[in-house]
């Protein structure tokens, strides 16, 4: 993205696709979910470190990360302000440095 600033926007629109696909929020009832300690797979991993370590600049558009999964990833210093994480679950989340999105998951967090 750093070196074609053209396609960030296509790019930043797939990985949060390809994260809502891979890690959709879990249904009100989780039960069993709750005792164990929750982490996004490697690959939402991966797609979450390119999202949050992505150039910052004026997009068109807010990162669209509603109801995915997110319980237990560390989002130290990512660039997701602005991002839209309506009914995110991001319990245990590690979101140190990142205001905007800890505000929002905050009011968002339990849909």
């Amino acid at each position: 993205m750093r070196d074609s600033p053209g396609t960030q926007p296509t790019v930043v629109e797939v990985l949060a696709a390809f994260v809502r696909q891979h890690a959709p929020a879990p249904s009100a009832d989780y039960g069993e979910h709750k005792k164990h300690r929750i982490r996004p797979p490697e690959r939402v991993k991966a797609a979450l470190i390119v999202l949050g370590r992505r150039p910052r600049r004026n997009e068109p558009f807010r990162v669209d990360l509603r109801r995915t999964d997110l319980r237990g990833a560390y989002l130290e210093f990512a660039h997701l302000d602005g991002a839209n994480m309506g009914a995110a679950r991001m319990d245990g989340a590690f979101l140190k440095w990142v205001p905007a999105a800890r505000s929002m998951a905050r009011r968002h967090a339990h849909g």
